[in-house]
């Protein structure tokens, strides 16, 4: 992400690029309330900077005082009770990509600069309102894919591991001090039970970060899901195994005058996924024994070869 200057007014189309029902336009920075009483004419006559907080208005988007853009709701959230803690304003229009576009050329011509990716939240996360642990949470609920997944990365935004980290760091903290206190003044000598008593704190603090570490772990999976690449001598019979494990026809058997073997039509270019209640499978099948090949597939084996490095589970064929 570039660097830019924390005082600026950005903008930026919060819903999904497309047609749909709701377009979210959203603004945040000292200018947000100038910015919208720019281009918003409420029914009431009032502007925008003179709402109430956590309030939300109707009217219209204008650009200028005679065109009219769209029909909207209004809502104003002032600093520092918003998701940045800076003034915040949220336009809620029609969803139609033009309308939603040209709100956000009105407000970017009255002054606003376009935000990066990631950029409210990153405000979000420098001006205190959340944690790094937090900031890493709102990208995980969004790109969840599993129940399991998304109530993980919940409780992680509620705070429950920066809350666990603390107390083991504060944990730690005092068994410090502690081992401070004896090191500067070796005349008030330690008791065993004293030794003994660090020692415990200690260990616990271990035991916790070693479970921490092994959800972490059960986390990546859930996340990512599981990889499990189909790999073995070339035309024996590894795609059909796929396309069974898949129930469809996800790659295509294509014979030609060189050579046999299997032309992917795949969707994407990491793999075919099945899901299960919690857990994201997915396959690939890959051929991994080089013999003599023409030179245009040497490219496609040797990626094959490290894919098998990088797999959770592996079926020889």
């Amino acid at each position: 992400m570039k660097s830019h200057n924390l005082d600026d007014t950005i903008v930026a189309i919060s819903t999904a690029i497309g047609q749909g029902a709701i377009g979210i336009v959203r603004l945040s920075g000292n200018e947000a309330l100038t910015i919208a009483d720019g281009l918003f004419f409420s029914n009431s006559g009032k502007k925008p900077s003179e709402f109430k907080n956590f309030t939300v208005h109707y009217g219209w988007v204008m650009a200028g005082k005679d065109k009219i853009i769209d029909e909207a709701l209004l809502t104003v959230m002032r600093a520092p009770k918003s998701y940045t803690k800076e003034d915040m304003v949220e336009i809620s229009c029609h969803g139609g990509i033009v309308s939603v576009r040209a709100i956000l050329t009105c407000a970017l011509d009255l002054g606003a600069r376009l935000a990066e990716p990631g950029e409210f939240t990153k405000r979000a996360f420098l001006n205190g309102r959340i944690d790094l642990a937090q900031a890493e949470a709102v990208l995980d609920i969004i790109q969840s894919k599993t129940e399991d997944f998304l109530r993980v990365s919940t409780s992680q935004l509620k705070g429950e591991l920066s809350a666990e980290l603390e107390s083991i760091r504060e944990q730690l903290m005092n068994a410090y001090i502690e081992i401070e206190a004896f090191i500067n003044f070796p005349e008030d000598d330690i008791n065993a039970a004293g030794r003994e008593k660090i020692l415990s704190v200690i260990e616990t603090a271990k035991k916790r970060v070693e479970k921490l570490l092994l959800s972490s772990e059960q986390g990546r999976i859930l996340k990512e899901g599981i990889k499990v690449v189909i790999c073995g001598r070339p035309n024996v019979g590894k795609s059909s195994l796929l396309n069974v494990l898949l129930k469809t026809h996800a790659l295509l058997f294509l014979p030609s005058r060189e050579q046999h073997g299997t032309r992917s039509r795949r969707r994407r270019k990491s793999g075919e996924f099945l899901f299960s209640s919690s857990i994201r499978l997915g396959f690939w099948s890959r051929a991994i024994l080089l013999k003599k090949r023409p030179l245009r597939e040497v490219s496609c084996l040797f990626k094959a070869r490290i894919l098998f490095c990088w797999w959770s589970i592996a079926i020889l064929y």
